[in-house]
């Protein structure tokens, strides 16, 4: 069951689209100047082994290009939502349902 998983970390949060697909990540709150919390319609518990995993350095990435892509593509997300003057994004599956 896919009951969401919230951060704030990007590092997190591009771990968790590596793994999940980008499609996951559904939600970006921008507050204040530089931070930001990022939503993912993934199995929380999974989502807590696998930050645990990282934080520990225990966290293996079999494709590092692919993991690579998927971070710049968030931070791509960042920087676009920062040009256009947003506070919120949200992917079109969470428009049409998906996640919470």
């Amino acid at each position: 069951m896919n009951d969401g998983y919230e951060t704030t970390n990007v590092g997190e949060s591009s771990l968790l689209s590596y793994a999940f697909g980008f499609e996951s990540l559904t939600k970006v709150v921008k507050y204040g100047f530089n931070n930001c919390t990022f939503t993912h319609d993934v199995p929380s518990e999974d989502a807590k082994v696998m930050i645990d995993q990282l934080k520990k350095g225990d966290c293996s990435i079999s494709n590092l290009d692919a993991f690579l892509q998927v971070q710049a593509r968030t931070t791509g997300l960042l920087k676009q939502i920062h040009r256009e003057g947003k506070d919120v994004w949200v992917a079109k599956s969470w428009i049409n349902g998906r996640g919470k």
